[in-house]
């Protein structure tokens, strides 16, 4: 590319001389940016070690690293003057001397003989507590859990709770009745799965009582004594009031309505409060059990390694301005997708950087329309707190700060950012139209009505594209996703491996585990049913037709009438061998035998499993009973890398998040919120954290309705980001096919913004 091919906004960002917030929308070359800001950085003085680089995943942080190394190449090799046209055209630099030339062929070596600090958080976090354990009052050596592991911790904290529980009736009885309505065990489960929330929540209220206080405040409640109520104000209460609490539109005396009202709405006040008052108590004492047994084990879980890495920079200054002695600029990517300990992290970092380093910067870089991982306890709204903070703050210790909006996209031809442009222009704060670098072509960008999913398969016969420049986006793991598959298969269509695998559901797993169950009690009828007609464990399976024989005449197990039987010699064989090996080998070892002895070694599911049991079970010295009741109680699921060229991508648009493809299929979806899965709602400021357990219905008031809508604004935000990280996805044409659900189709929202 010339000089003139980047936007003014490109090379302000990439000014090392200011500190930088970039709002970059999808395509407009955030990751360039990034990467040539470090290699400015480099150029002119600063060592590996002195800049820390932070991206969402490993894959991006990989990818970073990748794209500075190949620059760094390059700017070696020095191949048809690459290092002068890279220095003017695409950093900016003017009157490039011989000596700025001779610099950047050598940052190469600089760069691979030095440490470089381009990570996760979560990394930069872990590998930092290992060093300072003490300070953080951590144990050393410990272990990082994963989340099927935490939830096993949960577990027993959660049992061992209600155990202690049972011995006070009193108590049973009063929790019972105040939280009655809900299933508990859900709402629980639920809590605690933002587990760096609640870290955060119980960090920032200590005491409960205290919370207590602000929950009446916020209530405008004065005290928790429910107000007496007659029979008659019940009586009054169909005639003047709604069944979910409202006044009726129509009354013979307002002023009685209102006194009813107002009782009512009190009285649900002071439910709400003691409902989540209780909650709270319960699930702090579990939290609290949860602690101790991490602690017994010594292990920690990912929320673990932020929340103690915080607390270590918080309280002590000394390992602080050690951390930071090296440290002398940092650069975030994909900000809008961090939570406020994460972002606390980096303010007290900088902070600490700013007063002990000249010329220090921090570089951040984000998109709010991007922010698609909520669930993660990601917090698009503190990428704006925190910008205006570092705005405000900056100048006035004379650092230089500039706000870059980028306004170019180089990934989308115009009719698709056209059609993406008038769609969110008025649907998010702060949005600009975009100017397209690629316009040679138009692209395409359209609207495709289904009337059955068989359409879908007829389209893409139609199109005639490379299978592997095609990706089919859908909102959710559906059963649509598997049936597109099977009949693009069926068609001849090569269709790439799903991105994520639950081995539960994997038919060859299943009857890996029936062996396991066999060999664990060898009466077990069902699982030697399975094995035996099995085409993965034998050869040559038996029909149903045989083992409906050998069941009808048995007088005892299935197992011991086999033996009896000299035309299965060989399957006996088999399965003593199971028996024994399982007596007499590990957890690992038992089902590498089963591979080695069947026709299953070398499957990709099994490979996977494999990996998971030498992982999880390799240090451990338990049954083979208790690794069967673990697989089938917990959710294994897996990420597999697709790979490219191995035909058409069927993905959710969660886990193609950073990715595109030439032509994008996006199949309809709600742009609804499911709001009766909301049992709670949390509220979360730079400085407070609330939580309330959401009242039914007929106990809801004001108030609480008013948080609700903030509630479910924040849950349509996040859908309208889905979406638009979908379209975005699309480089060259771009289908949206529907409508596929009744419910605020996303389909029919396009057809009615689009504006063709």
């Amino acid at each position: 590319m010339q000089q003139g091919d980047y936007s003014a906004e490109f090379y302000e960002a990439t000014d090392i001389g200011s500190s930088c917030f970039v709002f970059a929308s999808a395509g407009s070359g955030k990751t360039k940016i990034l990467v040539d800001r470090y290699i400015k950085l480099l150029l002119f003085g600063a060592s590996p070690e002195n800049i820390l680089c932070v991206s969402f995943t490993n894959a991006a942080a990989y990818e970073i690293e990748t794209r500075v190394i190949s620059i760094l190449q390059k700017l070696k090799s020095n191949e048809n003057s690459y290092t002068e046209k890279y220095l003017k055209n695409e950093i900016g630099l003017k009157n490039i001397s011989e000596t700025m030339l001779n610099k950047a062929k050598n940052l190469f070596h600089k760069f691979i003989n030095s440490f470089s600090n381009i990570t996760t958080i979560h990394s930069f976090c872990q590998n930092l507590l290992q060093n300072y354990p003490l300070e953080a009052e951590i144990l050393s050596n410990f272990e990082i859990i994963d989340e099927i592991e935490s939830k096993e911790l949960l577990e027993i904290a959660k049992k061992t709770f209600f155990e202690k529980l049972t011995d006070d009736e009193q108590a049973v009885k009063a929790l019972s009745q105040i939280l009655s309505n809900y299933s508990f065990e859900n709402l629980l489960e639920m809590f605690f799965g933002s587990i760096s929330k609640v870290n955060r929540f119980f960090d920032m209220n200590k005491d409960l009582d205290q919370y207590e206080q602000i929950l009446k405040k916020t209530f405008n409640v004065p005290n928790l004594n429910m107000p007496v109520v007659d029979r008659t104000l019940t009586s009054l209460e169909p005639i003047y009031l709604t069944k979910l609490g409202g006044k009726r539109k129509k009354t013979d005396n307002p002023e009685l309505q209102n006194f009813v009202y107002e009782n009512k709405q009190f009285r649900n006040k002071i439910k709400t409060i003691q409902k989540t008052s209780s909650f709270l108590m319960i699930a702090k004492e579990i939290y609290s059990i949860y602690q101790k047994e991490k602690k017994k084990r010594n292990v920690l879980d990912f929320a673990d390694i932020i929340h103690y890495f915080k607390v270590l920079l918080q309280k002590d200054s000394f390992s602080l301005t050690n951390i930071t002695h090296y440290i002398k600029h940092i650069m975030l990517d994909e900000a809008q997708d961090m939570n406020l300990d994460q972002w606390n992290i980096v303010s007290l970092l900088s902070n600490d950087i700013f007063g002990h380093h000249n010329n220090s910067t921090i570089f951040v870089v984000g998109d709010i329309k991007q922010s698609i991982f909520g669930f993660q306890d990601a917090n698009p709204r503190l990428f704006i707190d925190f910008h205006e903070l570092y705005k405000q703050t900056l100048p006035r210790i004379g650092k230089n700060f500039k706000t870059v909006y980028l306004k170019v996209c180089y990934r989308l031809l115009p009719e698709i950012q056209k059609m993406v442009d008038n769609i969110f222009i008025n649907k998010f704060d702060n949005y600009v139209n975009h100017t397209c670098f690629r316009n040679n072509s138009q692209g395409i960008a359209k609207l495709i009505p289904l009337k059955q999913q068989e359409d879908i398969v007829e389209f893409i016969k139609n199109l005639d594209k490379d299978p592997n420049d095609i990706m089919i986006l859908t909102k959710n793991r559906s059963n649509i996703s598997t049936e597109l598959m099977k009949k693009l298969s069926k068609e001849g269509i090569p269709v790439a491996g799903p991105d994520r695998i639950k081995l539960n559901d994997s038919l060859i797993i299943m009857d890996v585990i029936a062996v396991a169950e066999f060999a664990v009690n060898n009466d077990n009828d069902y699982a030697l049913a399975c094995i035996l007609k099995s085409p993965y464990v034998f050869e040559i399976p038996l029909k149903d037709e045989e083992i409906f024989n050998i069941c009808s005449q048995r007088e005892d197990s299935i197992y011991k009438n086999l033996k009896k039987n000299h035309f299965y010699s060989n399957h006996i064989v088999f399965l003593e061998n199971l028996i024994e090996i399982a007596k007499t080998n590990n957890i690992f070892e038992f089902f590498y035998y089963i591979t080695l002895q069947t026709n299953i070694i070398g499957n990709n599911d099994i490979n996977h499993f494999l990996e998971i049991v030498l992982s999880r079970f390799h240090k451990k010295n338990e049954s083979l009973s208790c690794f069967i009741l673990w697989f089938k109680n917990n959710d294994i699921t897996i990420s597999v890398n697709q790979q490219k060229n191995d035909g058409i991508q069927i993905s959710t648009i969660h886990s193609t998040k950073g990715l595109e493809s030439p032509i994008v299929i996006l199949l309809d979806f709600s742009l609804s919120p499911d709001n009766n899965k909301t049992k709670f709602i949390w509220t979360e400021s730079m400085s407070s954290m609330n939580f309330f357990v959401k009242p039914n219905n007929s106990e809801s008031f004001d108030e609480f309705a008013n948080l609700m809508l903030f509630h479910k604004a924040s849950q349509e935000e996040e859908i309208l980001n889905i979406l638009y990280v979908a379209m975005t996805r699309a480089r060259d044409q771009l289908y949206i096919m529907g409508p596929l659900t009744k419910s605020n189709s996303a389909y029919e929202f396009i057809e009615r913004y689009k504006k063709f």
